[in-house]
């Protein structure tokens, strides 16, 4: 055997290698009797995932949501009040000052529309948090409104029988935790301020 079909010999095997071990590896995900796999490969693989530490819910769960089919996302928070959907993170949280708050009204308009869940943005990327959190002064305890909006949320979903959710982003433009972003070479529109540091 020469040195080239010696080489075509072992390309042609790796490549039929190759070829079973993704025919292998698609038939273990998607469970595909016709490939041959087995009903254990899959029950391995799905058992490979838990013990990674994947943060995703179970089939079960993901359908049971589904079954809920119809729900609302409130977005509401300090970007409300400053008129930016990124705020810049250094707005004074006395920005924040609703003056006609109804939390209870948003879970009763959600349950009146047959919504069976409802999803409160509890922090947004401003960092701005939506109760009186211990971590951070950022928060509605030092607002114009003081009211423990996640709180007020959560019992009215439970008045309701409405299933509460609660979205966390968390990265902000406030927490940086040194990092720094484009943002910092703007002044708030708001308050017309700078973060420390850099002068205009």
């Amino acid at each position: 055997m020469t040195k080239r079909g010696h080489k075509s010999k072992m390309q042609n095997n790796t490549r039929r290698a190759f070829l079973k071990s993704s025919a292998f590896g698609v038939g273990a995900l998607l469970g595909s009797s016709i490939i041959g796999t087995s009903s254990a490969t899959t029950r391995d693989v799905s058992e490979s995932l838990k013990e990674k530490g994947e943060q995703r819910l179970s089939l079960e769960k993901l359908e049971a949501w589904e079954d809920w089919k119809y729900g609302m996302f409130i977005h509401f928070g300090l970007s409300t009040f400053v008129g930016k959907e990124v705020p810049y993170g250094y707005d004074s949280p006395l920005e924040y000052a609703p003056d006609h708050l109804d939390v209870d009204q948003w879970v009763r308009v959600a349950k009146d529309s047959g919504m069976k869940y409802a999803v409160l943005t509890a922090k947004h990327c401003s960092g701005h948090c939506l109760w009186p959190s211990k971590c951070t002064d950022y928060t509605v305890e030092n607002s114009g409104n003081k009211t423990d909006v996640v709180l007020k949320f959560i019992n009215a979903c439970k008045r309701y029988d409405v299933k509460a959710g609660l979205y966390y982003n968390c990265t902000d433009t406030h927490h940086k935790f040194g990092s720094g972003t484009l943002l910092d070479l703007k002044p708030s529109p708001v308050s017309n301020t700078y973060p420390k540091g850099i002068e205009s």
